[in-house]
């Protein structure tokens, strides 16, 4: 077979295998699993296990259809025990022991308490082995526990969805969601992502088969997708793509797939803990935090770390806040925050202290140099008047006072002093310190040369020569 021909059939089986990827992908339900834990007296909690799971699997195929194929099932009083446990615990748990075909597992909640009813909801996701954020709601009448679960439900749960780089535009992706091409619900008023709503990214190594390898889900360091609505007439689902990073995705490689899972939290604030990547237990204080609101150039100061390194990051319009952290003007990180996602967030960064005090050091030696170079200049000025005045000894004597002048030799000696003492281990921090000695060093060469008393002392000598006998004599 001709090569030419070899490679348009390597071409059309490609984007054959790739189209029957993307039609099962975005043909595939979500097959979601829900234990539903109660703690309330005997009576109130026969009714609420016999009334909720059936409400629920009616709610989810009125309002959102084929999509999801959930199953809801009360647990007994030990899983019960571990359902809550997990609602509860800070840290994530260990992945649970799920049915093969389940693609996410739920944990529903109902306490009854003295002010009503707290619901509280997590999910479980199979393929990426992540869960997802506790979300709690409380509710005072018992009428309002059903509708308010579904509503719990339908916010834990994530959507999927593979992401395409745009050809064009290496910032902005295409967002093909899992379930996508199912027929939708009656309604019509069920969608998975809104514009503005934020998606996590990861990258997942699969098998020839499709299926994750172990260990072959790596997430993307600060890095966000954001919706945004599609253009005009088309149906495209695009995102935005923030990050610290000016190509976190890159390009793909081998198996590697680009899938991305929608973040379900309350869109609260934040504490951004900015702390020392040298030393980590120690915070960063007097750092500013500014934000970028949508594509304005403009900065808004979002507030300064106090004395535990902390700054309070409130939600903003969309999902994604775009910071720019900064130390004395000097901006440190750019990276991308999405409150409410969680409730701190350590940020590493480099300990601008040493910087700051090379800083003010050498703005101290600079203030120096321009005292020396003003009591310079008026002392060449009174040398000249001298010597057109033919008042030699006069002139000798304004020189010597000149040469007694600080000059380049004093203040190397200094800046090399300084130097050895103000240094870090941070690499970045200490190439800033560097460039602000060489800086000072460039200053002196051109402000404090000595180039211009030598030429002084030889017009003084030429002019001694002219007028042997001078009026001094």
């Amino acid at each position: 077979m001709h090569r030419a021909t070899v490679l348009v059939v390597c071409a059309a089986l490609r984007a054959a295998v790739a189209a029957e990827v993307a039609e099962v992908w975005e043909g595939q339900p979500y097959r979601i699993q829900a234990s539903l834990a109660i703690d309330a007296p005997g009576d109130l909690a026969q009714q609420l296990a016999g009334e909720l799971p059936g409400y629920l699997s009616e709610r989810a195929a009125a309002a959102i259809g084929s999509v999801w194929r959930l199953d809801v099932e009360p647990v007994n009083a030990t899983e019960r025990h571990q359902v809550l446990a997990n609602l509860e615990s800070q840290a994530d748990p260990k992945p649970p022991e799920i049915e093969g075909d389940k693609d996410k597992l739920l944990l529903l909640a109902i306490r009854d308490t003295p002010w009503g009813y707290d619901l509280s909801a997590r999910e479980f996701d199979c393929y990426l082995n992540r869960w997802g954020p506790v979300i709690r709601r409380t509710v005072r009448q018992r009428a309002a526990v059903p509708e308010q679960l579904f509503a719990l439900a339908k916010q834990a749960i994530a959507p999927l969805a593979h992401l395409e780089i745009d050809a064009g535009d290496t910032q902005r992706v295409e967002i093909k969601l899992r379930g996508a091409d199912l027929p939708p619900n009656g309604a019509g008023d069920f969608h998975w992502l809104e514009p503005g709503d934020a998606l996590e990214p990861r990258r997942v190594r699969t098998t020839r088969d499709g299926a994750v390898v172990k260990n072959g889900v790596t997430s993307v360091p600060w890095t966000y997708i954001e919706a945004m609505a599609p253009a005009e007439n088309s149906t495209q689902l695009i995102g935005r793509i923030h990050s610290a990073s000016p190509r976190p995705l890159g390009v793909r490689r081998g198996r590697i797939e680009l899938v991305a899972i929608g973040m379900r939290h309350d869109r609260e604030a934040s504490t951004l803990e900015l702390r020392s990547r040298a030393e980590p237990d120690k915070p960063l204080v007097g750092y500013e935090v500014f934000a970028q609101i949508g594509d304005q150039r403009e900065l808004q100061l979002v507030g300064k770390s106090d004395a535990a390194g902390n700054v309070r990051v409130d939600a903003g319009e969309a999902a994604v806040r775009m910071l720019y952290l900064k130390s004395d003007g000097v901006t440190l990180a750019r990276l991308p925050v999405v409150p409410g996602a969680e409730a701190r967030v350590v940020v590493p960064l480099a300990d601008d202290e040493m910087r700051l005090r090379a800083a003010a050091r050498l703005s101290s030696l600079r203030e120096d140099i321009v005292d020396v170079v003003a009591r310079r200049t008026i002392f060449m000025a009174r040398v000249r008047q001298q010597i057109e005045e033919k008042n030699f000894d006069a002139a000798r004597e304004l020189l010597s006072s000149l040469d007694d002048l600080p000059g380049t030799t004093q203040f190397r000696l200094s800046l090399d002093r300084d130097a050895q003492m103000l240094q870090t281990n941070d690499a970045q921090v200490q190439r800033r310190i560097d460039k602000l000695f060489s800086n000072t060093r460039n200053l002196l060469g051109k402000f404090l040369n000595p180039r211009p008393i030598g030429s002084l002392h030889e017009e003084l000598r030429q002019a001694e020569l002219a007028n042997p006998k001078s009026d001094d004599s």
